[in-house]
């Protein structure tokens, strides 16, 4: 298993969460949902850099600026703003960053110690 696999894994499932509650209209929990998300994301994306950076990563300042654009999306939208569009745009998001920009291929990387 590639070593960002888990951490994308955990993001896909926050997301989940609060799309299905979107989708609902039940939005009891979406605002810890949106922050859980939030601050997960941006722990992942500050993982993600901080190894890019380590290995010279040559499509470093690309990848961050796309890093660096979501978490203005996501940090933008206040938890009553969610709607299916916004949930869509960043699905969308993610199933383009993830197969096109997290490929283990693209990094070289073979294993990082999580922080608890």
């Amino acid at each position: 298993m590639w070593i960002f696999d888990s951490q994308h894994e955990f993001l896909v499932a926050l997301f989940d969460s609060l799309s299905k509650q979107v989708r609902s209209g039940k939005l009891t929990g979406v605002n810890e949902d949106l922050s859980k998300f939030r601050s997960f994301v941006n722990q992942h994306f500050e993982t993600e850099e901080h190894h890019m950076q380590q290995m010279d990563y040559k499509f470093y300042d690309e990848h961050k600026a796309q890093h660096d654009r979501f978490l203005q999306d996501i940090s933008a939208i206040q938890p009553e703003q969610l709607n299916n569009e916004i949930i869509a745009d960043w699905a969308a998001w993610w199933l383009c960053h993830l197969p096109f920009n997290d490929r283990p291929d693209r990094f070289n990387l073979k294993s990082v110690n999580w922080p608890d």
